[in-house]
C-alpha cells in the first residue's frame, strides 16, 4: 500500500525524506539479495519494481553508502 501512495517519490513515505520504512525495506531487500537465506533465490525480489526501486534510492542515499562501505565484508 505504501508504494501506491508514495506518488513520484522515490522513498516509500513521500516528500524524499529517508524514513525508517524505507530503511526496513532496504535491510529486508539487501537480505534476500545476499543469498543468505537458504531456499530464496537472491533474484526474489526482482519482481517487485518498486521495492527494488526503494532499495536502490535508499542504496543511494549518501549516508547509507557510507555506512554500507565502511561495514563492508569480504567474504
Amino acid at each position: 500500500r505504501l508504494t501506491a501512495t508514495s506518488k513520484g517519490s522515490r522513498y516509500l513515505l513521500a516528500n524524499d525524506v529517508l524514513s525508517m520504512a524505507d530503511l526496513d525495506v532496504y535491510a529486508i531487500v539487501a537480505l534476500i539479495k545476499s543469498g543468505w537465506l537458504a531456499g530464496i533465490s537472491t533474484t526474489a525480489a526482482d519482481v517487485f519494481p518498486k521495492l527494488s526501486a526503494v532499495h536502490g534510492a535508499v542504496e543511494a542515499h549518501p549516508k547509507v553508502a557510507a555506512w554500507a562501505a565502511k561495514h563492508a565484508t569480504t567474504e
